[in-house]
């Protein structure tokens, strides 16, 4: 016979096996599940595991939904391990189970309205709308589906007509073939005035109204007020298989006069409230808190009122609840009723009135019948020991009654004495509680081994009744044998899939291994630690804790195999019970990942059922997971100052290289024992593992009570849980009780300000807000990762605000401070220093160093008079950070105390965060005594002003000698919050009226972390201490860093001028020394050599260039006023030919490898040759060695005129645009290979670069500090494999680029287009006139000195070399680059002398027209400048066309020369001003701080200047070159 169960249910089966075998336990278990053909029997079909939560063990659980309709055959099998036993493989030893399911359709849920109403109010002639197409639902499928719902009726009758009612059949069913017809106003009115009203809702009877099937919504009206209808509608559905379910909702409607606002009522929590539709009921559990929602379609609403009455059976009200005022908690909309209000009354069926008052004065009830399912009651629990002094029970229950429903389980409890947890034991049905045998944990010494056994009764909806079964007193095993036994009984119940077996006997070993501990260790331990402790015993003791720690991870072990979150009930308690090993820091790392793992599946199991109103919180599932994540807190801390042996084996195995290379080391310094190094690591490596789980463990529990505290309304008790190590209240209350602040935590230390102080919490009047504070006795922020920075962390707490949504404040900048007392451990506090009574004789003060090592801590320090002593005790005290000593005439601070001896007196002071300013190293307090009046005069030190608290001058007289003895005791307090994995302490500074040295109160501004902020504010600067402490002594490395960085700009800029003024020399265009002087046709070769390494030349390298009409002699390239062919140059000349070349075809070149050394070879780039008559430019492309001893060998090489495909390939464009790029672009390397012919010089770029190192520190400095490592997720960052990125991250560097990129990008434009105060000659210009003075200079030799007898062509092509027409000379001039760009147009070609006819120019530019040449012809021939030769005529015209043809080329935009001042002012202004206040952020910080900050700034620097910014140049570069080639651009 199959099982039926509903599609909504879960199905858990359990099988019942007995493994008997010596030899081995080891088995393993399976589930099978298969779809049988109901039609043949037959299983048809596996499905899948990975589609049902199933585990591999004796129980399966199939949540509600998983499985569809039908039949189903589970198997289970469990066989024996072969090889365990010793084996073959193929012998089988096992068996199976089996076990038939049937899965039903579940009962519809029809519903035509929102909420839970079951009486209601219409005004006359309002519409009523009807809507189950919308409300109802089939609950086999997920919401948002399609319900497909196949009809709809509508059935009404008036309930104030005595004995009406809905026609039937003769079975009993409703009878809706006669239809009932809605009928208008005047038609019912009439009726009814008539005498002919025979009821119903239209006066023509009761029944079903006449509405279409399909209707799934239908508006109603009713006529007269004063009457009382009864509403049915009936839903149905047809399933495909041919069965047709229905389900029925019914309520009741009061008919008033004035038309009302819907009203609707909602019960908060599925699992205590369901919605019976054949009795209009709203069933809840009774002894449990229920919430009641009430919504009002109106924004009138002034205010609620709610009323609770007995009811009678005709669901007519009875006498109002007296008490029900003392019970329910109420907050405008909502209802809170507590678990004692109906425990008083012997009737369960109540009516709960709800009234709504508009501000218009007129109201809306709502009534909703409420039957309270009573309780199981008068049951008895009767239980015997098996043995006498064993931890064995049988027991049975009896004469449990339960009127409402039959009882579901029997579940047996225990807990220990006064304590509000209990541990679940063993759950059995009715069937089985004859007699039943349970085992239960041992008692704990606490509690004198009592342990309190009681029964609870569960019926079918969840009422749950109690009784006591007895108090026994069971005393753990102490012997290691019976704990043997014990965890053999485990692995047993294990084998045997016996999961509370296993879990019962999980907790009795717990208290078993821990009383054995605590006899093996003695009393010679203090929580932990040894009092007087040998080697010996500290090795007993290690080997004591890591036995404990295994027995414990084997524990672990076995639970992880059978947790599911469907056995959270039976887990929580033994998960807390294994999880108190750690009390005697007992649990290996993988133990507490296991722990963390599980219970953080619990807390999220508990929060998504919660949210989603399926299941409530309860007090000891909170309490149970509260004492595990503080059992694993404090665990964690312990097991990481002491770590186990088996831990320090484990990360012991790591060499000291894998550790150096990819884990933490521990800090293992060279005077460290190996033992010591080893226990570092461990500690080391279980805090990077381990940090950010037990992170997620405390932040999953905090996510858990602030869930369990949405529920809450405002005016109820504030929830209090206490566990060992954690305490935490939540509650809630509206904005308005807390305007004044939230006083009620005063009592844990904690004080909320007033709700107007704080800008970012809005909220106000009525609405509600939901508050909760986490304690805990331990140092919660162990995982963070700069946790050892900071020391004595004895308690640490949390506070959260958020809305009824559970949407945490982001409370923030609050005006009035939130207070947070913490505790301080007193033994974490360095010894008191002090100092017997003597006299000074080398100084003027007692003086106490005291190291700072943190930032954002104050300095506090208790000065002690010596004891018993009646003379009233009075000294000075000064004090200066920054590693220097006060003195009388210069100190930091100083105060001025009274001391009485005789009540053991002491005197406080501090210096606050501000004063601190960030600020590490040594500090030093001075300590001198007042001079008393019976003290010689030999004794007198000094006569000295101070300033009392009250401002007013006191003069003392200063002793040289301590009459008496004084203590001192220094000390850091630090107010901290957790940022993801850090911890931080700004804005938070300590409260010192109320600070002890065992309590730390601190004063914040905020509640949450700031770490997703975009914008970060920059460090602050204290001008009040900056100015005080200008001095060199005090701030050494930051004067020597500005001093340095200084020298170096001045070296840097002297080399810079003198380059500057050489590069003048470089810029010139040397004549050809072996131009004829009488050839008149003149051609530019500019001549790039490489970069590469000993590339440059000495040697004698000489050309021969061929074109289309002629070719030159050889010719050779020389000048003696400058060297020619280095590294990187670029070399032009001017040679002289007798006529036009014509199209160049190639150049042969060559030198002679007369140079010496490494100068005799050569590395040539390329050559571009220019026809200055033509403007037509040729480029040649080598990218070769010119070497005897490289590349080929060869020195003589032919170049063929480079073409299209040439000039456009990528590694041709690349490798100029980047040289291009790094010598001028890139600000830092073009200082050294800046091209010689920029406007932009040497000192300019170095005196720039010097404005961006400046500018860079300075924003270093403004946010150096405040971005820590952390945590990314915290953070809102985002993650790509080693590379972070925080949303923190992204505002510094917005903001730092928006200091340092736009004033260096104005002063680098300014400098790079500003004009030459003087226009430069043409370079192209002074060659030939260097050319033609050469020529004179013959003449002159030969004798003829005639000036006039120069030709006139000489003149005109010296002037012609003047004009624009050979653009690319200007631009030369301009400081612009020397490389050409060669045109794509069609090339002017040059053809032999002679005449220029109309012909040859229309054979030349076939494309113009007639008219237009002969236009263009007589402009040119009557053009003044027009030159007289034939050759230089011809060209001159054709160069006419050409220029006519061609658009204007576009002049590069330039400012005026004064702009260079402008430029000048400015970056001095900008270095300046950087300077200033880096030195104040350097004193701010600290030396130090300051030193830190410097290195990592330079290190920084100098990586992003050598290596970051070439890569990114290269990249850009080869992007942009990849495009430049696509698009058949070149140069």
């Amino acid at each position: 016979m199959a099982q039926q169960v509903m599609k909504t249910s879960d199905i858990s089966l359990t099988a019942n096996i007995k493994i008997n075998c010596t030899a081995s336990l080891g088995n393993e278990k399976r589930w099978q599940i298969w779809e049988v053909d109901s039609a043949y029997g037959k299983d048809v079909k596996e499905l899948s595991y990975s589609d049902y939560t199933v585990r591999n063990q004796a129980t399966i659980f199939l949540t509600k939904k998983s499985l569809p309709y039908g039949y189903y055959h589970l198997i289970f099998e469990v066989k024996m391990l072969s090889e365990d036993l010793g084996l073959d493989s193929n012998i089988y030893i096992g068996t199976k189970m089996h076990h038939y399911v049937k899965i039903t359709k579940s009962k519809l849920i029809a519903k035509a309205m929102a909420g839970s109403s079951s009486k209601m109010q219409v005004g006359v002639d309002q519409d009523l709308i009807l809507n189950p197409s919308q409300h109802s639902v089939d609950p086999d499928l997920n919401p948002g589906d399609a319900m497909h719902f196949s009809r709809y009726e509508y059935f009404c009758k008036r309930l104030d007509r005595l004995g009406e009612d809905y026609p039937k059949n003769f079975d009993g069913t409703l009878d809706a073939s006669a239809k009932i017809s809605i009928l208008a106003k005047t038609t019912v009115l009439n009726l009814k005035q008539s005498n002919a009203d025979r009821g119903g809702c239209y006066a023509i009877g009761p029944g079903a109204l006449d509405t279409p099937f399909s209707s799934g919504q239908l508006t109603l009206n009713f006529y007269e007020s004063g009457e009382l209808y009864e509403l049915m509608v009936r839903v149905h559905k047809l399933y495909p298989d041919g069965e047709e379910l229905f389900s029925d909702w019914i309520t009741q409607v009061e008919i008033v006069e004035h038309a009302v606002p819907a009203m609707t009522v909602e019960c908060r929590s599925q699992d205590l409230c369901s919605y019976n539709a054949e009795t209009n009921e709203l069933v809840v559990l009774g002894g449990v808190r229920i919430v009641f929602r009430t919504s009002v379609a109106s924004t009138e609403v002034e205010d609620y009122d709610y009323k609770m009455f007995n009811r009678y059976s005709d669901n007519t009200r009875g006498a109002i609840l007296p008490d029900f005022n003392f019970h329910k908690i109420v907050n405008r909309e909502s209802l809170a009723i507590d678990p004692y209000l109906f425990t008083n009354y012997t009737t369960h069926i109540f009516t709960l009135l709800i009234n709504a008052t508009l501000t218009t004065g007129v109201s809306v009830t709502n009534e909703i019948f409420l039957r309270v399912n009573l309780p199981p009651t008068n049951g008895s629990c009767i239980v015997s020991r098996e043995p006498a002094d064993g931890v064995f029970f049988t027991g049975h229950a009896a004469e449990w009654v339960d009127d409402d429903d039959a009882i579901k389980t029997y579940d047996f409890y225990a807990r220990y004495p006064n304590e509000s947890m209990s541990r679940f034991l063993q759950s059995y049905s009715p069937d089985e509680m004859d007699e039943v045998r349970f085992s239960s944990f041992t008692g704990h010494k606490v509690y004198d081994y009592v342990v309190e056994l009681f029964l609870i009764a569960k019926d079918q909806l969840g009422g749950e009744g109690k009784t006591e079964c007895g108090t026994f007193e069971i005393e753990p095993f102490t012997d290691a044998a019976q704990l043997d036994m014990l965890l053999d009984s485990i692995k047993q119940d294990t084998a045997d899939g016996n999961l509370l077996g296993v879990t019962n006997s999980v907790q009795t070993m717990t208290s078993g291994l821990k009383t054995l501990y605590e006899q093996s260790v003695g009393d010679i331990f203090i929580d932990g630690i040894s009092t007087n402790m040998t080697e010996e015993m500290q090795a007993e003791y290690a080997e004591v804790r890591n036995n404990l720690a295994l027995k414990a991870d084997s524990m672990m072990e076995i639970l992880s195999s059978t947790y599911t979150p469907q056995n959270l009930a039976i887990f929580s308690p033994v998960l807390s019970a294994v999880t108190s090993v750690m009390e005697m820091n007992a649990m290996t790392t993988e133990g507490m990942t296991t722990v963390v793992d599980i219970v953080t599946s619990m807390s999220d199991s508990l929060v998504e059922h919660a949210l989603s109103g399926e299941r409530t919180i309860s007090q000891n599932q909170m309490e149970l997971i509260f004492q595990t994540v503080g059992h694993l807190v404090t665990g964690f801390v312990d097991i990481r100052n002491v770590p186990l042996n088996s831990d320090l084996e484990k990360y012991a195995q790591q060499d000291s290289a894998s550790v150096a290379l990819n884990g933490p080391t521990g800090d293992c310094q060279a005077s460290h024992t190996k033992a010591q190094c080893n226990k570092r690591t461990a500690a080391a490596y279980s805090k990077a593992e381990f940090s950010e789980k037990v992170a997620n463990a405390y932040n999953s529990m905090k996510e858990l009570g602030k869930t369990a505290n949405l529920d809450r309304i405002p005016g109820e008790p504030d929830m209090v849980y206490e566990t060992s190590f954690i305490s935490c209240l939540l509650g809630v209350d509206t904005c308005e009780a807390l305007g004044d602040g939230l006083d009620r935590m005063d009592d844990i230390g904690c004080k909320l300000p007033r709700m107007k102080s704080m800008p970012t919490l809005k909220c106000a009047g009525k609405e509600a807000i939901h508050y909760g504070m986490i304690a805990v006795s331990s140092d919660v922020y162990v995982f963070a990762k700069n946790r050892e920075m900071y020391s004595g962390i004895a308690e640490t707490k949390s506070i959260d605000l958020s809305d009824d949504a559970g949407k945490v404040f982001q409370v923030q900048n609050t005006s009035e401070p939130i207070r947070i007392c913490y505790k301080r451990e007193r033994d974490t506090l360095p010894p008191v220093q002090v100092v017997k009574p003597s006299r000074m004789n080398n100084t003027k003060m007692s003086y106490h160093q005291i190291n700072i090592h943190n930032s954002n801590v104050s300095l506090f320090c208790e000065l002690y008079g010596e004891d018993l002593v009646p003379e009233l005790q009075e000294y000075v005290v000064f004090i200066s950070g920054g590693d220097t000593f006060p003195l009388l005439e210069k100190y930091e601070a100083s105060w001025h105390f009274k001391i009485n001896g005789t009540e053991a007196g002491s005197a406080r002071f501090f210096l606050d965060q501000k004063a601190m300013a960030n600020r590490k190293g040594n500090f030093y307090v001075g300590v001198v005594p007042v001079k008393t009046p019976e003290q010689p005069e030999n004794d007198t030190l000094q006569e000295i002003k101070l300033e009392d608290e009250n401002g007013n001058t006191v003069n003392l007289t200063l002793s040289n000698t301590f009459l008496y003895s004084y203590g001192m005791q220094c000390y850091t307090l630090a107010c901290l919050y957790i940022d993801g994995l850090l911890l931080r302490g700004d804005n938070c500074d300590v409260n010192w009226d109320l600070t002890t040295a065992e309590n730390t109160c601190c004063e914040c501004n905020h509640l949450t972390d700031f770490a997703a902020s975009f914008f970060v504010p920059p460090n602050p600067i204290d001008f009040e201490y900056v100015f005080a402490h200008l001095d060199i002594a005090s701030n050494p490395t930051i004067y020597a860093a500005l001093i340095a960085t200084s020298v170096v700009y001045l070296v840097v800029a002297i080399w810079a001028r003198r380059q500057d003024k050489k590069d003048v020399e470089r810029i010139g265009t040397s004549p050809m020394p072996d131009n004829d002087p009488k050839d008149k046709y003149y051609y530019e070769i500019v001549v790039y050599t490489g970069m590469t390494k000993n590339c440059a030349t000495d040697s004698n390298i000489s050309v021969i260039i061929s074109g289309e009409y002629d070719e030159t002699d050889q010719r050779q390239f020389g000048d003696d006023q400058r060297k020619l062919f280095r590294s990187g140059g670029i070399d032009s000349f001017v040679m002289a030919v007798p006529s036009p070349l014509g199209e160049l075809n190639y150049i042969r070149i060559w030198h002679d490898n007369t140079g010496p050394g490494i100068y005799a070879s050569w590395f040539l780039k390329h050559i571009v040759v220019n026809d200055l008559q033509t403007g037509e430019r040729f480029k040649f492309i080598a990218e070769r060695w010119f070497a005897v001893e490289l590349d080929d060998g060869e020195v003589d090489r032919l170049l063929p005129v480079a073409g299209k495909e040439q000039l456009q390939e990528f590694g041709h464009l690349f490798q100029n645009q980047t040289q291009k790029d790094l010598q001028d672009g890139h600000l830092w390397f073009s200082v050294f290979g800046r091209p010689a012919k920029s406007r932009f010089t040497r000192l300019q770029r170095t005196t720039c670069c010097m404005s961006l190192l400046a500018t860079t520190m300075l924003v270093s400095a403004m946010w150096y500090g405040l971005q820590p490592d952390g945590d990314i997720h915290s953070q809102g960052g985002l993650k790509f494999g080693p590379f972070v990125l925080t949303s923190q991250e992204i505002g510094i560097g917005f903001m730092s680029n928006l200091i340092i990129f736009p004033i260096n990008l104005v002063i680098v434009t300014l400098f790079r287009k500003s004009r030459a105060r003087c226009t430069r000659p043409s370079a192209i210009l002074g060659a030939i006139q260097r050319d033609v003075g050469k020529a004179r200079e013959q003449r002159a030799e030969e004798g003829d000195v005639d000036d006039s007898r120069r030709p006139d062509d000489e003149r005109e092509l010296i002037q012609q070399r003047s004009d624009s027409q050979i653009s690319w000379a200007s631009d030369l001039s301009s400081g612009n680059s020397p490389e050409p760009t060669l045109h794509t147009s069609k090339k002017t070609k040059a053809p032999p002398a002679g005449k220029v006819t109309k012909k040859k120019l229309m054979r030349r530019f076939s494309d113009i027209s007639a008219d237009t040449i002969d236009y263009r012809l007589d402009s040119a021939m009557s053009h003044n400048d027009r030159p007289l030769s034939a050759v230089s005529e011809e060209s001159y015209i054709e160069e006419q066309f050409v220029l006519k043809k061609k658009k204007p080329k576009k002049q590069p935009f330039s400012l005026p020369w004064g702009f260079t001042i402008v430029a000048w002012i400015l970056v001095w202004l900008t270095i300046l001003a950087s300077m200033v206040f880096i030195l104040f952020y350097g004193i701010t910080f600290g030396d130090l701080k300051c030193q830190k900050w410097l290195s990592s700034l330079f290190l920084s620097f100098f990586i992003n200047v050598l290596i970051t910014q070439p890569v990114k140049v290269g990249t850009v570069l080869f992007t942009s070159t990849g495009i430049h080639c696509k698009k058949n651009s070149f140069i």
